[in-house]
């Protein structure tokens, strides 16, 4: 009979995060705009920052994407996680160690593959993004050293 896994997070959308991504973006626009560029240069810029919004709020704050991560567990044994995407593919991958946790946000990178042919997936997990009680267990897990990740000063003990 095979172990069940260790943490196992189905993450949907993000409200926080959606806000979060139009402000800064809006920001950055409005900055630009301010600095009253040539309309040959602001309308590129505003193109390319639009779809790189669309983007971001598809992939990673909506999750409608088909290749959007909507689900993660890490198996009891050999220390690597399966990603699961929108439609229902599973990739085994490995934690890298620059993924960053906070109070707020969790950035979790994942080589996803053998290398030198591995590509990176990266998973953001605000805090309304899935059960409270299982990304209280995901971060309780990657700091006590379950992973080589980055802990902000907040979230350890002195």
């Amino acid at each position: 009979m095979p172990k069940k896994p260790i943490l196992h997070l189905k993450l949907k959308q993000s409200a926080l995060f959606t806000i979060l991504l139009v402000l800064l973006y809006s920001g950055g626009m409005v900055t630009f705009w301010l600095a009253q560029p040539p309309w040959y240069l602001f309308l590129p810029i505003l193109a390319l920052t639009l779809h790189g919004l669309l983007v971001s709020l598809r992939d990673h704050a909506l999750r409608l994407s088909p290749q959007a991560i909507v689900g993660l567990r890490q198996a009891s044994v050999g220390g690597y996680w399966v990603l699961e995407t929108r439609h229902g593919q599973q990739y085994t991958a490995s934690l890298r160690g620059d993924s960053y946790l906070t109070v707020a946000i969790t950035v979790l990178n994942f080589d996803i593959g053998d290398k030198p042919k591995h590509r990176r997936q990266t998973v953001i997990i605000m805090n309304d993004a899935c059960d409270p009680n299982r990304l209280r267990q995901l971060r309780a897990h990657l700091r006590q050293g379950g992973s080589k990740v980055c802990v902000h000063k907040k979230l350890t003990k002195n």
